[in-house]
C-alpha cells in the first residue's frame, strides 16, 4: 500500500509505502493477502489510518517498526465500511446502515490509560513499550484488582511478584504494604519482604546523597552530621515494616495465624497494636490461650 501526500499546489509526494504481507500480519493480524486496504487517511503526521474491505480498521506508523498502534487487534467495522477525511482531530468512519462513527485522536498516553481502564492489559503493555510510557498503571490496576477479590487464589507470593512488586512507583508501594493486609501469611511476607527491598534501597541512596561530616552514630549525636529527610524517613519505614514482619512470624504461632486459618482481620489488629501487653490480655480475656502462650 502506498500512501501519497498532496501539497496544495497539487504537487503529490510519497508518505509511505507498506508492503501488504506486513500489513497483514503486523497491522492486520491476518493471512498474507487476507487483508485488502480499500481507504487510508492521515491521522497524525506520523500515523496512517488504514482500513479493508472487511471493515478492520487500523492505525500504521508511516515509518519505524510496522504496528497497529491501537493494539493487538484491529478495530471491527462493517464490510465495506469507509473512511472520511479527518476534521479537527476527528476521523469519521463511514458504515452502512449504521450510519457514521467518530474516533477521536488521543495521545499515546490517553490510549494507554483507555486501555488499562478497559482491563486490556496485554494491549497497554505493547502501548507502553511502543511509546516508553512508564508501565506503573498497568501493575498497579492488577494489584488492586486481586486485593479487591480478596480471595486466596487472587492475592498470592506471586501476585505479589508479578504485579505490586513490579510498580516502580516506591511510596505507593510501601503505602500498600503498610495498610493492605493480604489474605495469607504467604503473601503477607512476600508483601513485605518487596517493601522491606525498596526501603534499604532508598536507604543505601539516601546515605550515599549526605555529605559532609563521616556517617557514624557519635557524628550525628555530636550534631556534626545532618541527616538527610529522605533518609529519616526511609528509616521510619524500614523500623515499621520490621515491626510488621516480626508480627507476622509471632500471629503465625497461633491458631489463627496457621496458613489454612489465617485470619486476616486478627492479624490486623496484632500489627496495628500498639502494647502487646493489651493484646496479650484481650486475648486472655477472650479465652483464647494457645495466642496467649
Amino acid at each position: 500500500v502506498m500512501v501519497w501526500s498532496v501539497s496544495g499546489d497539487g504537487e503529490a509526494s510519497l508518505a509511505a509505502d507498506l508492503p501488504g504481507s506486513a500489513l497483514a500480519d503486523r497491522v492486520f493480524g491476518a493471512a498474507p493477502g487476507s487483508a485488502r486496504v480499500t481507504g487510508a487517511e492521515f491521522w497524525d503526521d506520523e500515523h496512517v489510518v488504514l482500513i479493508t474491505e472487511d471493515g478492520r480498521l487500523a492505525v500504521a506508523p508511516v515509518a519505524g517498526e510496522l504496528c497497529n498502534v491501537l493494539g493487538e487487534a484491529p478495530e471491527q467495522f462493517g464490510p465495506g465500511a469507509a473512511l472520511a477525511p479527518p476534521r479537527n482531530g476527528v476521523l469519521f468512519v463511514l458504515e452502512q446502515p449504521e450510519g457514521v462513527w467518530r474516533l477521536t485522536q488521543s495521545s499515546p498516553e490517553e490510549l494507554y490509560l483507555s486501555q488499562v481502564a478497559a482491563g486490556a492489559f496485554v494491549d497497554a503493555l505493547a502501548t507502553a513499550g511502543r511509546f516508553s510510557l512508564s508501565t506503573d498503571a498497568v501493575f498497579k490496576q492488577q494489584w488492586l484488582r486481586a486485593v479487591a477479590d480478596g480471595s486466596t487464589e487472587a492475592v498470592t507470593r506471586y501476585t505479589v511478584r508479578d504485579f505490586l512488586a513490579k510498580v516502580s512507583d516506591r511510596e505507593w508501594v510501601l503505602r500498600e504494604a503498610a495498610t493492605r493486609v493480604p489474605p495469607s501469611p504467604e503473601a503477607c511476607d512476600e508483601m513485605f519482604r518487596v517493601a522491606l527491598a525498596l526501603v534499604q534501597v532508598a536507604s543505601v541512596a539516601a546515605s550515599a546523597a549526605a555529605s559532609g561530616a563521616e556517617r557514624t552514630a557519635a557524628a550525628i549525636a555530636e550534631g556534626s552530621l545532618t541527616v538527610p529527610a529522605t533518609a529519616a524517613a526511609m528509616a521510619t519505614r524500614r523500623a515499621q515494616l520490621l515491626l510488621f514482619s516480626h508480627r507476622l512470624a509471632m500471629f503465625a504461632r497461633t491458631p489463627r495465624g496457621a496458613a489454612e486459618a489465617f485470619d486476616a482481620a486478627r492479624f490486623r489488629a496484632l500489627r496495628d497494636e500498639p502494647s502487646l501487653v493489651e493484646w496479650t490480655l484481650r486475648r486472655a480475656r477472650e479465652g483464647d490461650v494457645d495466642s496467649v502462650r
